[in-house]
């Protein structure tokens, strides 16, 4: 089985447990997933999870509701007479009544099976009619029905089909078991091999308007479920209006050693699957619950098992309960779930499960399976799975003695309980929908005999059959004497095993009357649907209805190449049977399902001063859970509210209800909230019975009131003044309805300080002020338009009489030189530390609420900052003057300091430097030659601008002066160093540096006279560089090199490498190499030693030595081993030439 199939449908049940256990996102913003109400067509297409539509309304029916057990069921796979591949599901239903309102069938399907479904094919579709008490095969089943599209508007999913119940007459007026057939054609090329795990088929019945959604009946809350208070409230779980199968895996034999019940006893009408998950008890409940009729512990005379079958996954984390091993409890129960009162529950321990290792089973599944032995013969061993027997009778253990006339069906319960840690450790894949696959039946003991016979499809190739053919069926002998009785027990069966069909329906007997030879030994099938018997499919008759068993059985098929007979033969130890049969109408493939409140709630924007907490959920009564920043929560439901409020979520204009926590008993807002702190919250559907939404986490925002301190600021200048009120244009919930005017010029300014990326208290936050890189509202999507301007620094400078505005201070101060003295807030320990005044710029730190108060005095000279800047073609670092705004010029007749401020809020001039100007007209100081101790390199410096008739000013914007040069990595094979080659007479110069606070610029080496740029390699992280590609020669002297590496600043990394003089030029030199000689021309140095070596194909050929006899060129013959060795074009000679401890090299390839 495909095993990410495996993840999502069976193991994503504990969704809520991994929430419960989940910490705090990383990297999170305001509500990590922001509430969406609306559909999403591609996600909605990956999940699981059916959302209602907001049109549509759960309605519980009342326990006279004539539709009574309706659910949708797996029934086989077949391939038609076009080659199609065709699975079969079918509509299952107990009807004791006409429905006046239930007409719609919406079916939604996962999206790797929808995606395998040819919805174009005619035989995709639901048959008309019903057939009461007979199969999906009956003849009455002769029309298909297309599937037409339900948008998700009124169906609330995607991949949703939808049926006319009533104009399909598939319901009845009376009482009746009804299983009409579905066929879903699969697209062409596609079989039951490209089917992935167990996918899911889902199905809702509403009215015609898609208002009303049908909800079983008797879906109270048990009077054991102490998860509210309110035992009168209504639940809902999700299957009880949501119905769901599955298509079994190949593998899946749930059904081992086990038929159908070919006796057709009537104790059931039909059955359903649904499952509850208790969180608070750390169990799930599976129902299995019947419509039936009055039973004893006997049914037909016949004993009786209880089968539940499993993936192994969902067994990995069952947690026992007690010292015996308790890991699940078998019990009847009423309607609602409570255990019936006389109920003496089986207990499962997890020794009693049953697994490929000591059953049956085929492997990935697990099952269980419980008996009575007060009466009968069932044993520890049956049906190929161990059997948990109790001395209860069954009235009392595992199936409910009562009839269901009077209420919407009696459940068999069985409770798994469930190891929480154990889910957590194996970090299961969620989903909306926690879905999970059962298999479910009821198996007779078989001491009742039935007969089979098989044979598989001998023919030699495929027998096509047309629609409505008639299949003949020959006894031997053995004829039965009452052949026009009890025909609905026979069976037909072609294929084996989950994806084979059973056809039981429309057997008949055609062998004449008593005289005729033919009298109980002729029948016929009538097969609606055309059908392909593929070479070597196994075919199988079975029946209940025999007197003596016949010797053999011939199957006629009407092929569309003329009849085919085939005869079917009983096994070796004879025709007649006892295995295990399973009861009719009562076998489920059901998906049940523990669902999460699919929808999260949306919550209003948090400030630090908030006193509550307001915002919006989808669900009528809904529980509203809230998690502090330390760890504690408060959880409370949310007011009464008869009808739905229209509201704004996220964009959407949807309908919900609205909760706050003012006046809700015990509710605190946590102390010392700061900014950036995370609440989270969730809201549970209590009438659904689900469990928590998936946790939104609010970030906690800051407002800082700007105080104009006695000044003034236009209207226009935008300000935080509350939310408009509602009203049909501006719906609750609608995001960003601030207002923004001020009540007059001289009303304070409040801001809203921008979001950080990170929570606080996560690794790497850092408290942030108004200016950020990304500026983004509480669902993390970017600001724009007035929610973004009230997120910016006031950068508008009031106004006052006789005064001018010098910036904005932490506490109110007084003079000029008071201001002049203040630190900058920068820091986080300085934002603490509220003891103290700082100076407040759009770079401060913002914890929470705080207001800021403008600061006026004497009209100063013009703000100028510093900026540090290198005039690479002057090699000249600078020091510049700029004015603060992009665009604005310098005052004409101001003079120039460079100062460092002093711990007590005065300034110093550092000694030696003087204004100058570039060669542009930039007023700047020249600081190239400025020496260490002049200067602090972590100090901030600051330009003093003095304009005539003005107090001095001081930088916004000061700079630490860098003259940090370059450091020489220190990595072993990375230092600055210079190579010889190979031949000793070229070399390379390598090695890395880095700068601490930039960027590396470039890299020179100096030598023989000359500067030679090198080609550098950059690394932003690290400022490194790489000197690699750059090759000089040595021409056998010794030579220096002079290596400098520059950063942006104009500092300098300076080393000089020396090569010695190890050669002497011989005078090495090779004639012209020519293809296919033997002979080359040397010139080297008398008596030197020339060895010679060729490349050939990447391969090195050594050649024989020579001694030079003249300083001129001479005639050279080669030989290998003293063998004549010619060249080929392509070689490569490599000459050594070596005299008295010198040495030279050449090399040269035959180019002709």
């Amino acid at each position: 089985m495909d095993n990410k199939q495996i993840r999502k449908r069976y193991l994503s049940l504990f969704l809520a447990l991994i929430m419960i256990l989940g910490t705090l996102p990383t990297n999170i913003f305001a509500e990590v997933e922001k509430a969406d109400w609306t559909i999403d067509e591609q996600k909605e297409a990956e999940m699981s999870f059916w959302k209602l539509a907001d049109k549509n309304e759960v309605i519980v029916v009342a326990n006279a509701e004539g539709m009574k057990t309706p659910s949708i069921n797996y029934i086989g796979t077949y391939i038609n007479d076009e080659g199609r591949t065709v699975v079969r599901v079918s509509f299952r239903v107990f009807q004791n009544l006409a429905s006046a309102v239930w007409h719609k069938a919406l079916f939604k399907f996962d999206n790797d099976l929808y995606n395998l479904i040819d919805f174009t094919n005619p035989g995709t579709g639901m048959y008309k009619g019903t057939d009461n008490g007979m199969w999906h095969d009956s003849d009455t089943y002769k029309e298909v029905v297309p599937f037409t599209d339900a948008v998700s508007s009124i169906s609330g999913g995607v991949h949703v089909k939808e049926q006319n119940l009533k104009n399909n007459k598939n319901l009845v007026g009376g009482a009746a078991r009804v299983e009409v057939p579905i066929d879903l054609v699969l697209i062409d090329g596609k079989t039951v091999d490209d089917i992935k795990g167990q996918p899911h088929i889902q199905m809702r019945l509403t009215d015609d308007d898609y208002k009303r959604v049908f909800c079983v009946a008797g879906t109270g809350k048990a009077d054991n479920d102490t998860t509210d208070a309110d035992q009168n409230l209504i639940v809902t779980p999700y299957n009880s209006y949501t119905f769901m199968t599955f298509i079994p895996s190949a593998n899946n034999n749930a059904d081992v050693n086990t038929v159908e019940d070919y006796n057709r006893d009537l104790q059931f009408y039909a059955a359903n699957s649904y499952a509850k998950y208790n969180e608070a008890g750390g169990y799930l409940d599976v129902f299995h619950k019947q419509s039936k009729l009055n039973s004893t512990d006997n049914i037909g005379g016949e004993y009786f098992a209880f089968r539940q079958v499993f993936n192994e996954k969902f067994a990995e984390v069952l947690k026992p309960q007690d010292e015996s091993g308790t890991v699940a409890e078998v019990f009847p129960a009423n309607q609602q779930g409570d255990m019936w009162k006389n109920a003496s529950p089986i207990q499962i321990t997890k020794a009693d499960l049953n697994d490929s290792n000591n059953s049956e089973l085929n492997p990935g599944f697990v099952g269980i399976q419980v008996a009575s032995n007060a009466k009968g013969n069932i044993g520890q061993n049956f049906a190929g799975l161990k059997t948990v027997l109790t001395t209860a009778v069954p009235q009392n253990s595992y199936l409910n003695g009562a009839t269901t006339e009077f209420n919407s069906g009696l459940p068999t319960i069985t409770r798994y309980y469930i190891d929480k840690d154990k889910v957590a450790e194996k970090g299961l894949k969620t989903d909306d929908l926690a879905s999970f696959d059962f298999y479910s039946t009821f198996i007779l003991d078989s001491t009742k005999k039935f007969i089979e016979y098989m044979a598989t499809n001998d023919t030699g190739s495929d027998i096509v059959l047309e629609p409505n053919s008639i299949l003949g069926l020959t006894y031997a002998d053995g004829k039965t004497s009452t052949p026009n009785q009890k025909l609905y027990e026979y069976s037909l069966t072609f294929g084996e095993g989950p994806y084979s069909i059973e056809l039981r329906s429309n057997f008949k007997h055609v062998g004449g009357g008593p005289l005729q030879p033919g009298h109980g030994r002729e029948y016929e099938y009538n097969l609606i649907p055309g059908m392909t018997i593929k070479s070597g499919e196994k075919i199988t008759f079975r029946t209940m209805k025999y007197d003596t068993p016949p010797s053999k059985v011939t199957l006629t098929l009407p092929s569309k190449d003329g009849n085919k007979t085939i005869d079917l033969l009983p096994g070796a130890d004879g025709a007649e049977k006892t295995t295990p049969r399973r009861l009719n109408y009562i076998t489920t493939y059901a998906g049940g399902s523990a669902t999460q409140s699919g929808v999260n709630p949306d919550i209003d924007e948090l400030f630090t001063d908030s006193q509550n907490i307001t915002g919006r959920t989808r669900y009528v009564g809904a529980k509203i859970k809230l998690f502090y920043p330390d760890n504690t929560d408060y959880e409370f439901t949310i007011a009464d509210q008869k009808t739905r409020t229209k509201m704004n979520v996220n964009g959407a204009d949807v309908n919900g209800y609205t909760f706050t926590t003012e006046g809700k008993t015990g509710f605190a807002m946590p102390t010392e909230l700061v900014k950036d702190s995370v609440i989270g919250i969730t809201n549970t559907d209590v009438k659904k019975a689900s469990t928590p939404s998936e946790k939104v986490f609010e970030k906690v925002q800051a407002k800082v009131t700007f105080d104009l301190n006695g000044g003034k600021l236009a209207t226009t200048v935008k300000s935080f003044e509350g939310y408009k009120a509602n009203d049909a244009t501006n719906l609750p919930g609608t995001e960003f309805a601030y207002n923004l005017k001020r009540a007059n010029d001289t009303a304070p300014v409040v801001r809203i300080a921008p979001m950080n990326e990170k929570a606080a208290g996560e690794k790497g936050y850092t408290p942030n002020g108004f200016k950020v890189d990304k500026y983004i509202d509480h669902n993390g999507d970017a600001l724009k338009d007035d929610a973004l301007e009230l997120r910016k620094f006031v950068s508008d400078k009031p106004t006052k009489d006789g005064v001018v505005f010098y910036g904005w201070t932490t506490k109110k101060v007084n003079t000029v030189d008071e201001y002049n003295k203040l630190e900058e807030l920068k820091t986080e320990a300085q934002a603490k530390d509220i003891t103290k005044t700082y100076k407040f710029t759009e770079n401060s730190p913002i914890l929470s609420e705080m207001t800021v108060y403008a600061f006026y005095g004497p009209v100063k000279s013009q703000v100028t900052n510093p900026k540090q800047t290198y005039d690479e073609a002057n090699d000249k670092q600078y020091v510049e003057i700029t004015p603060t705004e992009e665009g604005k010029s310098l005052p004409t007749d101001a003079t120039y300091k460079l100062v460092k401020k002093n711990e007590d809020g005065t300034y110093t001039e550092v000694e030696g430097l003087t204004q100058t100007t570039k060669e542009d007209g930039t007023p700047v100081f020249d600081i190239t030659d400025l020496p260490s101790d002049k200067f602090d390199p972590e100090a901030d410096y600051y330009i003093e601008t003095t304009e005539p008739g003005k107090t001095p000013s001081y930088s916004d914007n000061p700079v630490k002066i860098d003259k940090q040069k370059p450091v020489e990595s220190t990595t072993q094979g990375e230092e600055l160093k210079a190579t010889p080659d190979l031949f000793k007479y070229m070399v390379k110069i390598t090695g890395k540096a880095k700068d601490a606070d930039h960027k590396i610029l470039k890299a020179t080496v100096e030598a023989n006279g000359k500067t030679v740029a090198v080609k550098a390699t950059t690394d932003d992280t690290n400022f490194t560089i790489e000197l690699n590609d750059d090759t000089l020669k040595q021409l056998g002297e010794a030579v220096s090199y002079k290596v400098t590496i520059y950063d942006e600043m104009g500092n300098k990394l300076e080393k000089t490498l020396t090569v010695q003089a190890v050669e002497k030029d011989l005078r090495l030199e090779i004639g012209d190499l020519v293809s296919g000689e033997s002979q080359i021309f040397l010139k080297s140095k008398t008596d030197a030693t020339l060895t010679i070596r060729l490349i050939r194909s990447r391969q090195v050929i050594n050649l024989d030595n020579y001694t030079a006899k003249s300083d001129d060129f001479e005639a050279i013959n080669l030989k290998q081993n003293g063998t004549e060795f010619k060249l080929e074009k392509g070689d490569r000679i490599i000459v050594d030439s070596k005299l008295e401890g010198y040495k030279d090299a050449r090399i040269m390839r035959v180019a002709k």
